[in-house]
């Protein structure tokens, strides 16, 4: 399964990437982290309208920084190349810490650890559309679209929609009080297919959100004033009411980095599940009437304990796929290898 490239950072050299070089913490294969205290519960957030064609929601996330986790809000973004479906990333319990598996491009969408995203994304697989040749259908059962996106470029699903009142918010799989999802076949072998990493586009949306201050839990205690934006966010496009975070002075973030790190909870080895391979979701023809846009697509909140529990172990992630370089159409980065599949101890953070 896809795992996180887990670095050694301190607080003062995270700082430095976060402030003189454009990359995010979660960015594809480039960066990738583990962290010894659980991300915080999915915000519930709106999707912005859908108003340019061929566009792919990509659900809003939590981050990790030097100052700890940030969100990322959800945004429309264009695919590297026809036909390519996002998978999300998600936060993965894995030795005793969490580390973060990073999302990717592909013909099918792969296994996110059963995180429960909203509009489309409810855990495994995306409702919220499909392409048809070149061209994305949107399901207007699902997703909200614009008056600009034409009548033959969207339909209805009704049946695709999933009420996410009574749904948890839950973040993150395995752990104490994570997510029990485990991968299917068929989405095991998405990962083994062609992939690519995340756009420049969106890793430039991740390091201005990971320097917005406003977006760090610290602050804004898991509920974010801002939770989705129409367009990706890049150096000429911070959100509204932008505030950048003061970089630690070097003295401060050492400091910082040698605090203890506290006990992960004991988690007794699980057995290997086996699973069926999933059968693909078949889509009927779009309809001549449409469903009017979906309204609000908020999670219910779910409460969690703070103290870890004994659980069962996280699935054991098998080695993630290699990237292909990405096409040349959207200047995508180029390929690099997936991370190894298991984290190691070097990165290991805990909660100020």
């Amino acid at each position: 399964m896809r795992s996180a490239v887990l670095l050694s950072l301190t607080l003062a050299v995270a700082a430095f990437f976060v402030f003189t070089v454009p990359a995010p913490v979660s960015a594809q294969v480039s960066v990738g982290i583990s962290v010894g205290y659980a991300p915080p519960p999915l915000p519930q957030y709106n999707q912005p309208y859908a108003t340019q064609p061929n566009m792919i929601w990509q659900p809003g996330y939590w981050g990790f920084g030097p100052y700890g986790y940030f969100w990322v809000p959800g945004t429309w973004v264009q695919a590297p190349q026809v036909g390519l479906l996002w998978t999300p990333g998600y936060w993965g319990w894995n030795n005793g810490q969490y580390g973060w598996y990073a999302g990717y491009w592909g013909q099918n969408v792969g296994y996110y650890g059963g995180v429960n995203y909203g509009y489309g994304y409810y855990g495994s697989g995306y409702r919220g559309g499909r392409w048809n040749g070149n061209s994305f259908q949107y399901n207007r059962s699902v997703t909200n679209v614009g008056g600009s996106i034409g009548s033959s470029n969207y339909y209805s699903d009704p049946g695709s929609y999933v009420n996410q009142n009574n749904l948890p918010r839950t973040s993150y799989n395995g752990g104490a009080h994570g997510l029990t999802a485990r991968p299917s076949q068929a989405q095991i072998a998405t990962e083994h297919q062609k992939t690519y990493p995340m756009t420049s586009a969106q890793t430039a949306h991740v390091a201005v959100a990971q320097s917005n201050r406003n977006y760090l839990d610290s602050v804004n205690h898991g509920t974010p004033s801002q939770t989705s934006v129409a367009k990706p966010l890049a150096a000429n496009n911070h959100p509204a009411g932008y505030t950048a975070v003061k970089p630690q002075a070097p003295a401060a973030a050492a400091k910082a980095a040698q605090r203890a790190p506290a006990a992960p909870a004991q988690h007794a080895a699980a057995a290997p599940v086996q699973h069926a391979a999933a059968a693909p979701v078949q889509h009927a023809a779009a309809p001549q009437q449409h469903a009017a846009a979906p309204q609000q697509h908020a999670a219910a909140p779910q409460q969690h304990a703070a103290a870890p529990q004994q659980h069962a172990a996280a699935p054991q992630h098998a080695a993630a796929p290699q990237h292909a370089a990405a096409p040349q159409q959207h200047a995508a980065p180029a390929a690099k290898p997936r991370p190894s599949a298991k984290p190691a101890d070097e990165s290991f953070w805990t909660k100020p």
